[in-house]
C-alpha cells in the first residue's frame, strides 16, 4: 500500500534539512581551516570566499526550512511536530545532527564576524599594511564582503 504523495511544504522540508545537513558537513571539514585562520589572523581569499558562499547557502537553506514551517501553519522552531505531520522519520536524526551542530556555529560565525571588523580596522588605518604592527596584515579580496545574516543570528531561529 503506497504513501499519498506529500505536500509540496513536507518536500521543501526534506530539501532544506537535507542542504542544512551537508552545508553542516562541509562546514565541518572547513572549521580547523578557519580556526587556523582565525588564530593567525589571516585568511586566505579564497578560503573566505568558500566561507562566504556556505554561510549563504545555509542561510538559504534555513530560510527554506523556515518557509516550509509557516506553509504548514507551525512555528519556526517547530520541527518535531512538522517531520511528525510529515511523517519524516527518517530526518529526524539529520534535524537532530542539524541542531547539535548550531551553537558551535554561531560561535564560528561571531568569530569570523570579529576577525572580518578586525581586518577591516587594521586596513582603514593603515597599520599591518606598513608593517608598524610587526605583524602580516590579514589577507582577503578587494571587493570586501556584505555580512551574512548567520552573523547576527543563530540558525534555526526566525
Amino acid at each position: 500500500m503506497s504513501h499519498p504523495p506529500r505536500p509540496a511544504s513536507c518536500l521543501r522540508l526534506t530539501e532544506a534539512v537535507s542542504k542544512l545537513h551537508a552545508g553542516l558537513d562541509e562546514l565541518t571539514s572547513l572549521q580547523p581551516l578557519l580556526e587556523t585562520a582565525f588564530a593567525r589572523n589571516t585568511l586566505d581569499p579564497s578560503l573566505l570566499d568558500q566561507y562566504k558562499r556556505l554561510l549563504d547557502r545555509l542561510t538559504q537553506a534555513d530560510g527554506e526550512r523556515v518557509f516550509a514551517l509557516k506553509s504548514l501553519g507551525l512555528g519556526d522552531m517547530d520541527m518535531t511536530a512538522a517531520l511528525r505531520h510529515c511523517e519524516l522519520d527518517d530526518l529526524a536524526e539529520a534535524w537532530g545532527q542539524v541542531r547539535e551542530q548550531l551553537p558551535r556555529i554561531a560561535i564560528t560565525n561571531r568569530k569570523h564576524a570579529q576577525f572580518l571588523h578586525k581586518a577591516t580596522a587594521t586596513l582603514q588605518s593603515g597599520l599591518g599594511l606598513l608593517g608598524a604592527t610587526g605583524n602580516q596584515p590579514p589577507l582577503y579580496g578587494p571587493s570586501g564582503l556584505k555580512e551574512s545574516s548567520l552573523h547576527t543570528r543563530t540558525l534555526g531561529s526566525a
